[in-house]
């Protein structure tokens, strides 16, 4: 009873969806986020709270001639990720009104020979008529409250009819439907290679069968507009746990809609289904998105808003063409995190699809797809799933799914589905079959009943219960061979526990997160059980977990055959931002954990960190004239951050635009909400050069035997690093400077003399004894390759890149691109012009500086054969300046007097 506990979500509309008009805030609204306070409920005490809404018709910004008649609202607390299930009331419009107060179901259950009391309700005196099975049993006139009673004497669903008619002869009605419970004996299923779910009859497309496994439920019902949306289907139980029926007088290719009534009051869809409706969420769904999307039937609504499962007999399947698909080893892997939502504007598989070019030429060979189930809310990221074996439509159909994966697969790019299955959101009818109102029931077969470890959310699986552990596998399988997924990555997976980690009411303190991470055999035991299982269905499928456990269980894992997430941003960010004390990049060597596979799925950013770039940006260092703050000294960063990540032998994963130095925090719009996808950036030379220095560095990887040796060498605990990689036919060497200032006579060792060549210049180096002495300026690294390889055609690693460069710029003054420069007026004020004799065939950058050393002019000119450039420098102060000029390898001084 405190304010700020209790918000409301609500919406006006039709039976068929009472949440068709939502307030704008509520529809801009992401889950997990804050709740406005627009939305709050007053407490009153007693647990009793108030909100008032003086204007629906304005609240809900309902169309003009439009008239809602169902209210529909669920109640969330502050923060919004947890709320009731959906309530649902009727409006009424002006005119004769006739409802049923008694009984308040559309559906009742009765016992033979039952009486059912009736009171009928009409908004002005009427008379009355009762018909049961379309006939008329009685009548009663001039009332406008009536009570009577129907004996259920028929052994079939039946409906009840009241009728009211006026003075004026106006006719209103209400009715319901009795349905006789009937004992059904146990059979056992028709055959033993049904599924749970729908399974459908290769000889007859008229026919499926439905398996819903309930424990310790009495009775269930299919429901469905082959029913005519009366529970007129008793399933029979098997003996056992399992719910069968038989539906037959199917439409062939037809999509029909059902649902499940449990125990005669809890309806669910399908936990099985492989497509599902929601009355809520399908509206926003744009129709070239999902083509013919069939809507949500008014009938399903009825009694509750909820959700409903499709099935469709003789469907046409999806033709593969991914036969000469070969799956890139593991040692290759280069992963490619990407959200849908995110990654392109149009939100869509078919633009992922239209993009597999940039992916390709990027030099991935993996995209790992963030959860795409069947989730709360369109615009989720996905970790809170309802239904796991239903593509979310929001992304696009299933088949548009599958051809994503079959054109990837075409070009020997691999696709790995992030698997949620630590916790499931409401209404997962898993959840909602054994629910108290606000939790799992104590016997719920599949989940505890609270959160078991410290980083829970949503309701949490038992992984120790056999259900658990078979639905697990049916939902792995499933996605492999229907959808040929590669492999997954386990979200969560340290939350397979099988002890109770919250011990005390501090359920997230640092102790208990502690306690977590060490090692479980339980929890071990369990995992390989489940890649067991994988493995069984394809034994080359990739299973990764997000697992961040105690390095002797992640050890045992790997070693096994899993791949573990090696989060190493923090380290990575320290380095990028000049930070060199926490910039120790050891721990992205799998030999450095002491493992003896390298199945380390290195990162220095995934979907959960904030960018890089963004990082850099706001909070990179500056000292003796090198601001890492400066957008292109911190994209010369990342390149060199990228060159101590991906060559290190084993799996490395990249998130959705770090290649090209995506700089919109994490938190933008909510951290879970949508970002803009900023593809305008590869518009930008010096983000491009960043995409050309990670694309080089995937297909350097790929192509050559050396980036999977076991014999390298990393040392990267000082603020000069360097990696050095022995293989068969070439040895590579890769040094860099991450401090803040020029290291001068910096001895690198070798792994044998002789020529070696600069990868990304083309220049040539000699050592002798083993070593060589480098002059590496800040942000500056090299990657040596003992044998000659071809260079980029353009050099994307410019070293003398004017951003804060620290030397003594008055040395090029003498050069020939200074004695090409010409600069007037001078001395001058104002404008001023810059000319030199030769067209750039590169971007050309300009920066001013004063006699302090400090900038306080930057530009750059991305048009290539530019032969002079206006400079406006009317906000200087008069004094000396110093002009430089960059373009290419061609760098330039000129001193200028502002007078």
């Amino acid at each position: 009873n405190t304010k700020g506990e209790v918000f409301l979500w609500s919406g006006v509309g039709t039976a068929a969806n009472a949440f068709q008009f939502v307030p704008p805030e509520q529809a801009a609204q992401s889950f997990n986020e804050p709740m406005p306070e627009k939305f709050e409920l007053t407490p009153l005490g007693n647990s009793v709270w108030q909100i008032t809404i003086t204007d629906l018709r304005t609240f809900y910004n309902v169309p003009a001639g439009t008239t809602p008649t169902r209210f529909g609202l669920v109640l969330k607390n502050g923060a919004g990720n947890a709320q009731t299930e959906n309530f649902t009331f009727d409006f009424f419009e002006d005119g004769l009104q006739v409802s049923l107060s008694v009984p308040t179901q559309n559906a009742v259950f009765v016992n033979f020979n039952e009486t059912i009391p009736v009171t009928a309700v009409a908004s002005s005196p009427v008379d009355f008529e009762l018909f049961v099975a379309g006939n008329l049993q009685e009548t009663a006139a001039n009332l406008s409250n009536w009570t009577t009673e129907v004996v259920a004497n028929r052994t079939a669903p039946t409906e009840v009819l009241v009728v009211g008619t006026d003075v004026q002869g106006q006719k209103d009605s209400a009715s319901f439907v009795y349905v006789p419970r009937g004992v059904t004996p146990p059979e056992p299923l028709p055959s033993s290679n049904l599924e749970l779910g729908v399974n459908y009859d290769p000889n007859d497309a008229t026919k499926a069968t439905l398996l819903l496994q309930a424990p310790n439920k009495n009775s269930v019902y299919v429901v469905g507009d082959f029913t005519d949306w009366r529970p007129s289907i008793q399933m029979v139980n098997n003996g056992s746990d399992i719910f069968w029926a038989e539906v037959t007088g199917l439409t062939p290719g037809k999509e029909h809609v059902y649902y499940y009534l449990v125990d005669e009051t809890i309806r669910v869809a399908d936990p099985y289904g492989t497509k599902i409706l929601d009355p809520v969420e399908d509206q926003f769904i744009p129709a070239d998105r999902y083509p013919n999307l069939i809507p949500y039937p008014a009938e399903a609504g009825t009694d509750n808003i909820d959700r409903a499962t499709v099935l469709q007999t003789n469907a046409t399947p999806y033709e593969w063409g991914d036969d000469e698909y070969t799956r890139p080893v593991v040692d290759d892997l280069i992963i490619y995190e990407l959200l849908v939502r995110d990654f392109t504007d149009q939100q869509d598989y078919q633009r992922v699809i239209d993009s597999l070019d940039y992916l390709e030429n990027l030099g991935i060979n993996a995209i790992e797809l963030m959860p795409i189930m069947e989730f709360n809310g369109n615009l989720s990221w996905g970790y809170n799933p309802t239904f796991m074996l239903a593509p979310d439509k929001f992304y696009g159909t299933a088949n548009k799914l599958k051809e994503l994966i079959d054109k990837a697969h075409q070009r020997g790019i691999a696709v790995i589905l992030d698997m949620v299955l630590n916790q499931q959101d409401f209404p997962s009818p898993l959840v909602k079959m054994y629910w108290t109102g606000s939790q799992p029931t104590a016997d719920n077969p599949w989940f505890h009943q609270s959160g078991q470890h410290p980083a829970n959310v949503f309701y949490d699986m038992d992984h120790t219960k056999e259900l658990t552990q078979q639905f697990m596998d049916r939902v792995n399988r499933y996605w492999i061979e229907e959808f040929h997924f590669d492999g997954f990555r386990f979200d969560l997976s340290k939350g397979f526990t099988v002890q109770d980690y919250c011990t005390t009411a501090n359920c997230d303190s640092g102790s208990e997160f502690g306690t977590w991470s060490n090692y479980s055999q339980g929890r071990v035991d369990l995992l390989k059980r489940m890649a067991d299982e994988i493995w069984k269905v394809d034994p080359d499928t990739y299973v990764i977990l997000e697992h961040f456990a105690d390095n002797d269980e992640e050890k045992e894992l790997a070693e096994y055959g899993m791949m573990l997430w090696g989060n190493m941003h923090f380290n990575y960010k320290d380095a990028v931002l000049g930070f060199v004390n926490g910039s120790d990049f050891t721990g992205i060597s799998y030999q450095a954990r002491n493992w003896e596979v390298p199945h380390l799925v290195g990162y220095m950013e995934s979907h959960d960190e904030e960018r890089l770039m963004y990082d850099a940006q706001e909070f990179g260092n500056q000292q003796s004239g090198h601001n890492i703050q400066n957008v292109g000294t911190a994209l010369e960063r990342v390149k060199m951050a990228a060159a101590f990540l991906i060559p290190v032998p084993g799996p490395k994963m990249i998130w959705q635009f770090g290649e090209f130095g995506y700089d919109i925090s994490l938190e933008f719009n909510g951290r879970t909400g949508e970002k803009p996808t900023r593809w305008e950036y590869l518009q930008d030379s010096a983000r491009l050069q960043l995409f050309e220095v990670f694309a080089n560095l995937n297909k350097l990887k790929t192509s050559h035997e050396v980036f999977r040796t076991t014999n390298f060498t990393l040392a990267a605990n000082t603020s000069i690093k360097r990696l050095a990689l022995e293989g068969q036919d070439m040895d590579v060497v890769i040094v860099g400077n991450f401090g803040m200032v020029r290291q001068f006579n910096v001895n690198v060792a070798f792994t044998q003399n002789g020529t070696w060549y600069d990868y990304f210049s083309g220049d040539t180096l000699a050592v002798t004894g083993n070593s060589a002495s480098l002059e590496l300026q800040p942000s500056q690294f090299h990657v040596f390759t003992s044998q000659r390889l071809e260079s980029p055609e353009n050099n994307p690693t410019p070293w003398e890149l004017y951003e804060d460069r620290t030397q003594e710029p008055t040395g090029l003054e003498e050069t020939a691109f200074s004695q090409e420069m010409v600069l007037y007026p001078n001395p001058g004020s104002g404008r001023f012009m810059l000319q030199w004799g030769r067209p750039t065939n590169a971007p050309t950058y300009v920066k001013v500086q004063n006699t302090q050393g400090q900038t306080v002019y930057s530009q750059q000119f991305d048009r290539l054969g530019l032969r002079e450039a206006a400079l406006n420098l009317d906000q200087l102060p008069t004094g000396l300046y110093l002009v430089e000029v960059k373009s290419g390898n061609r760098h330039g001084l000129k001193r200028l007097m502002v007078k």
